[in-house]
């Protein structure tokens, strides 16, 4: 398919053979594969050493951007669990850069949380996906800082990026990221302001009652 694609032939060469894709990940269901890899913001004497850890699905590209105190694997196992298997479910596998400094600390991540651990093959950054979101990511914060001139509001511009980002459709496609990993569309707050609201039911609770009655012909009703 890709031999026969005038686009990819014409515009999506890769430089070297070790930029490739060395192997294809499994189709599977969302948050079941997990791109991780953390984000530093700067060394700056507002905000101290700011960083995220940011994990990706890989099968919607659904973002979860992560503020982290510390780098050891205790800490962020622990952020890991609260904010995206408790929140989201559980994972098999968690796919991390070979080249990564901080492979250790991800490596005895997952050995506390008992998930699989994928590194990529060496040089093959392209494979990591969230690394894709990290260059979004620097203009985001690059935007925000010259807007306000401080970088106090570190966290905020990390959970703004992460909302718009998973708002929007994934490249190709006309079907948002957050469509694919949730089910719905997560809507500005001018989509809100312009949509109609839902009429409420009548007191009597007869549309209800009547929806109820359509929708199951073995329910029992007092």
């Amino acid at each position: 398919m890709l031999k026969s694609c005038a686009r990819c032939q014409t515009y999506d060469r890769w430089k070297s053979r070790r930029s490739k894709v060395y192997f294809s990940w499994p189709v599977t269901c969302p948050f079941y594969i997990m791109h991780v890899d953390l984000w530093t913001a700067g060394n700056n004497s507002e905000i101290g050493h700011g960083q995220l850890m940011n994990t990706m699905c890989d099968i919607s590209q659904f973002v979860i951007s992560i503020p982290i105190e510390n780098q050891t694997a205790e800490h962020l196992a622990q952020l890991y669990i609260e904010q995206v298997i408790l929140t989201f479910g559980m994972c098999a596998v968690i796919v991390v850069d070979a080249d990564n400094s901080f492979r250790g600390e991800f490596e005895q991540m997952c050995k506390i949380l008992k998930i699989h651990y994928w590194p990529l093959a060496r040089n093959n950054h392209k494979g990591l996906l969230v690394e894709h979101y990290h260059r979004y990511l620097n203009k985001v914060q690059t935007i925000v800082s010259e807007e306000r001139g401080t970088h106090t509001t570190f966290s905020q511009t990390c959970k703004i990026a992460q909302y718009g980002w998973n708002c929007s459709p994934v490249e190709g496609l006309d079907i948002t990221r957050s469509m694919i990993a949730l089910g719905r569309d997560l809507p500005f707050p001018l989509d809100i302001e312009l949509s109609q609201l839902p009429q409420l039911n009548d007191g009597s609770m007869h549309t209800l009652f009547e929806f109820l009655r359509l929708a199951s012909n073995n329910s029992r009703f007092a």
